[in-house]
C-alpha cells in the first residue's frame, strides 16, 4: 500500500466529518507506517545495496528532506 493514499483517506474523513474515521486513520498512520517502512527499507537495501543507501540519505522517508543551497 503506498503511504501517499493515508493523506489522503484523513482528508476524506475531515471531509465527511467523521472524527472516528480520522482518528482511526491517524492511529493507523502513527503505528503502521513506521513498521511498514522499516520492513520496506531492509528490503530494498538487501535488493539495491549502497544504490538505496545512497538514495536514503537524500530523501526522506515519509517527508521530503528540504536541503540547504
Amino acid at each position: 500500500q503506498s503511504t501517499g493514499e493515508f493523506p489522503l483517506f484523513v482528508a476524506l474523513a475531515f471531509a465527511i466529518n467523521s472524527w472516528f474515521l480520522v482518528i482511526v486513520m491517524a492511529a493507523h498512520m502513527i503505528i503502521y507506517m513506521p513498521i511498514m517502512i522499516y520492513f520496506e527499507e531492509k528490503d530494498l537495501i538487501r535488493r539495491f545495496g549502497d544504490k538505496y543507501r545512497d538514495y536514503q540519505k537524500r530523501t526522506g522517508a515519509i517527508f521530503p528532506k528540504i536541503r540547504k543551497n
